[in-house]
């Protein structure tokens, strides 16, 4: 075809054109295209286009209230456990005590033989430890259940005594292990000796429940439900158990007993993290504790089996089977539950 001169050309349409009303919806043009069916003045989006939902998170909290919470209960349950003895020992012998030197530790180590004595030993701290966990998960978005983690979680309530009985032979491992490292117990570890030996002659339901289920409740609640489960909203999980255990650790008062229940908080911090609760950590750590106190009183001063009579032995050796079979249990539950991911809270 024949090049066409410009002038030949019909001269472009130059009118100017109405403005369209700004509240009037807008309207395509005569040649826009149109794709799958989607009016282009609707706002929709074709089915083949990704629909991308933004939501609003506020910054990442600070994690300075939680270390100063924990540092506050920790010394909190030792002020107050030692006020509550002070008490008790003017109350029981007058400022005489308190004046002779070394006259209260005698006091001290002679009062906690008794049942009264067992009391105020454990109680006022335990106590302690819950009130700032319950405090300061008041002040939290969540509810308390949830920020402390006392919902069911991942692990159906069935499967909780499987850590009850399996976390034992964890820490019997780890212990044995330790005493080729550690060759001589530390003040505190031989008073809690002489402490199970004591009393659970005497009254063994009262020793599980102020060394074994009160403890397992209470620190729990502060140290897996109310630190751990913060921390995993800013930390990898490796981190936030690392810490928390730590804590957990420094909380015992002595190098000795930290070292050795050090194994124990890095076992139920794990739990914790894969059930997305405390539940199956509180029953792990009643069985620890529990499984020392019949130890001890079931072996005294005899460590070997060989010196136990038939029957001692044949039932101990029985329950060390059930309590691997348990934690075998423990770690097949843990491999096949999904661990919880983590989130940050959405503003309200």
């Amino acid at each position: 075809m024949p090049d066409q001169d410009a002038s030949s050309l019909p001269p472009p349409d130059r009118s100017p054109r109405a403005a369209q009303p700004a509240d009037e919806p807008l309207r395509p043009a005569a040649n826009a295209p149109e794709s799958a069916g989607v009016l282009p003045w609707s706002g929709a989006v074709p089915d083949e286009a990704p629909i991308v939902v933004a939501e609003l998170v506020e910054d990442p909290y600070p994690l300075w209230p939680t270390f100063l919470t924990i540092v506050l209960a920790i010394g909190g349950a030792v002020l107050v456990s030692g006020i509550v003895m002070m008490v008790a020992a003017f109350w029981a012998r007058g400022p005489v005590l308190f004046q002779r030197p070394g006259a209260f530790n005698a006091w001290f180590k002679e009062f906690v033989t008794t049942q009264g004595g067992l009391v105020l030993l454990v109680l006022p701290g335990q106590l302690t430890f819950c009130a700032v966990a319950v405090m300061a998960a008041s002040l939290s978005r969540e509810k308390v259940v949830d920020r402390l983690g006392l919902r069911c979680g991942n692990f159906p309530p069935w499967t909780w005594p499987l850590f009850l009985l399996g976390t034992p032979v964890l820490v019997i491992a780890v212990g044995q292990l330790l005493s080729y490292v550690v060759r001589e117990p530390s003040e505190q570890l031989k008073m809690l000796e002489d402490l199970f030996a004591t009393h659970a002659a005497g009254s063994l339901i009262t020793m599980l429940l102020l060394i074994s289920l009160l403890p397992g409740v209470m620190e729990e609640l502060l140290f897996r439900g109310f630190m751990q489960r913060r921390l995993l909203g800013r930390l990898r999980p490796v981190a936030a158990i690392g810490i928390t255990t730590a804590f957990f650790a420094a909380a015992h008062m002595d190098p000795t007993h930290a070292i050795g229940v050090a194994p124990l908080g890095i076992w139920l911090g794990v739990v914790a993290w894969r059930a997305d609760s405390i539940w199956p950590a509180v029953f792990g750590h009643v069985g620890n504790n529990a499984c020392a106190i019949l130890m001890s009183v079931t072996m005294g001063e005899q460590p070997d089996l060989e010196q136990l009579s038939p029957a001692v032995a044949t039932s101990m050796e029985l329950t060390l089977l059930v309590s691997c079979l348990s934690f075998v249990g423990c770690l097949v539950l843990l491999s096949r539950r999904t661990a919880p991911p983590v989130s940050v809270r959405p503003i309200d």
